[in-house]
């Protein structure tokens, strides 16, 4: 009888049902796995990253959620689980893949996916390198549904999009940028005899500038309706 780990999140689980907060039946679904005749067990993911549970060359099922904190918990305990030799469903290319639209391109290209094409950017300012031929569908990196999708027609329009979505620098920071432009004139470090506080300044306010990462995809025309792929996980 072959075994499989089921890894879920707190409360068992596992995402998702009919919106990102609802779980699916988890009892139904490890009900259903050992119907079909597999040995089932399951672990929550804290007790994995606390070294309460170790698994070595085990099948591993797990879920994965939209929560902030354990998208973070969820990707370095997978990531560790596959250097401990486990099968990972999805593999972790899948994972990395959940809500990084930057990934999927560079997964596609692995895979010889040539189409649509897309470019990668980290910030609006790394297009002026680039001839871009428009329209183009402009994607932020994360967000499902439709979220973050603009057609664009221009870099012009690029920048219009962007300018909506980037957070503006807070009153404080500006209050910052203003003490370093103006109050730290004769400002120096020891052992930094290079530092000029002007130079400091400009660095410091691109540092904080908010910016998105984002994807321009090729526009397919006359499309009907909009795909998604999916495969079976067993």
């Amino acid at each position: 009888m072959e075994k499989i780990v089921i890894v879920t999140g707190y409360d068992k689980f596992f995402g998702q049902s009919r919106k990102p907060w609802v779980s699916i039946n988890t009892d139904l679904f490890i009900d259903e796995l050992k119907r079909r005749g597999y040995e089932v067990i399951s672990y929550e993911f804290y007790l994995i990253a606390n070294n309460l549970v170790k698994l070595k060359n085990m099948t591993i099922l797990y879920s994965f959620s939209q929560k902030y904190n354990l998208r973070f918990l969820i990707k370095d305990t997978i990531r560790y689980l596959e250097k401990e030799g486990n099968t990972l469903i999805p593999d972790y290319n899948l994972l990395y893949c959940h809500e990084n639209k930057g990934y999927q391109e560079y997964y596609k290209r692995q895979l010889g996916i040539t189409k649509p094409s897309a470019l990668y950017f980290s910030s609006k300012r790394e297009m002026c390198h680039l001839d871009i031929e428009f329209p183009k569908v402009l994607k932020t990196i994360e967000g499902t549904n439709g979220r973050g999708v603009f057609l664009v027609h221009s870099k012009a329009d690029v920048h219009k999009v962007l300018h909506k979505l980037e957070k503006p620098l807070s009153i404080g920071e500006r209050i910052d940028l203003l003490r370093r432009r103006y109050l730290r004139k004769k400002k120096h470090f020891e052992g930094f005899p290079d530092f000029d506080p002007i130079k400091d300044y400009c660095q410091y306010r691109d540092y904080i500038k908010q910016e998105i990462p984002f994807i321009l995809q090729d526009f397919v025309e006359n499309l009907t309706c909009d795909y998604r792929v999916m495969r079976p996980l067993i």
